[in-house]
């Protein structure tokens, strides 16, 4: 899977956009998605309302849609909304229009955040921050630090739209208030700064929702950094005909170690052994022989004479 930069989402953004899928369709796709993934995730509950903290831009948006198609799916649904509606995007304040009256709308106040935040929080199963997205780099400025604090201090699952707040998209880069997920959820491409330290301890697990980016475009924009899932190792591995020895499916020669140093010829043992090779043999310094023979039943140990 590609891997791209807050910055070079942003450029497969306005392609897209471009080449003619307006960007209120991609927001409703996205919003959909993450939806889908919040539910697949298993972080709704009928007994508790879904609680939300929208910011003024298109990572606002996304939860706007989420919202009402959350609250289209029979669950109650609070929104902490922290700007008017004449200050948010085009495509973020038409998706607040259509939220169905059901929903429960908070104004945001910046000098009450961090109370309002606990006050939707309270009585739900999940919170969904909404705030930034890969818009924002740190540091954070006030009073956006408290109320990411105040994020992190409800006591039920958060969840991230695209990149938890105060996290760069480009490097990992954080706020020393970074909201710290419980999941993220990202839109089309996996994000650097969700994959590099200090951002992925900030991440949670981690989920890619696939609303439509061509490929063509996506490399284009894209550094050529790929991210292997489990599914792509397993690719890489070759199937082992059920009559196969030891001899047929790979012989490796590890020459490692020294008396000071024997963990280094334990450890390159064991992960040739783990990666499936047939026959592996140990040519290790004579000092580290009984060491070896007894950590790795499984190779052949060739002891050598050593120097100094």
């Amino acid at each position: 899977m590609r891997v791209c930069t807050a910055t070079e989402m942003a450029a497969i953004d306005r392609d897209t956009i471009a080449a003619g899928t307006p960007g209120l369709e991609l927001m409703e796709r996205a919003g959909s998605a993450l939806c889908d993934a919040l539910d697949a995730g298993g972080w709704l509950d009928a007994d508790g309302h879904v609680a939300m903290v929208c910011g003024k831009g298109n990572n606002g948006g996304d939860g706007l849609v989420m919202a009402r198609l959350l609250s289209e799916s029979q669950l109650s649904v609070k929104v902490l909304l922290l700007a008017p509606r004449e200050n948010l995007t085009d495509d973020a304040r038409a998706n607040l229009d259509r939220l169905p009256a059901d929903v429960t709308m908070v104004a945001g106040d910046p000098g009450r955040w961090p109370e309002q935040v606990a006050a939707v929080a309270a009585g739900s199963c999940v919170l969904v921050d909404a705030v930034f997205g890969t818009g924002i780099e740190p540091p954070l400025r006030a009073p956006y630090g408290d109320l990411c604090a105040a994020i992190n201090a409800v006591s039920v699952p958060v969840i991230a739209v695209d990149i938890p707040s105060g996290v760069s998209g480009d490097d990992g880069s954080t706020d020393p208030d970074a909201v710290v997920a419980d999941a993220t959820i990202t839109v089309g491409l996996p994000k650097l700064g969700l994959l590099v330290p200090p951002g992925r301890d900030h991440t949670g697990a981690l989920s890619v929702v696939d609303i439509g980016f061509d490929d063509a475009v996506c490399a284009k924009h894209t550094a050529p950094w790929h991210l292997a899932s489990l599914a792509d190792y397993a690719a890489m591995i070759p199937e082992r005909p059920s009559d196969s020895h030891k001899y047929q499916v790979g012989c490796l020669l590890v020459l490692a170690g020294s008396r000071r140093y024997s963990g280094a010829a334990q450890l390159a043992g064991l992960g040739a052994l783990r990666s499936g090779i047939g026959l592996l043999t140990m040519g290790v310094p004579r000092s580290i022989e009984t060491a070896l023979r007894v950590s790795l039943p499984e190779a052949i140990i060739r002891p050598l004479p050593e120097t100094a």
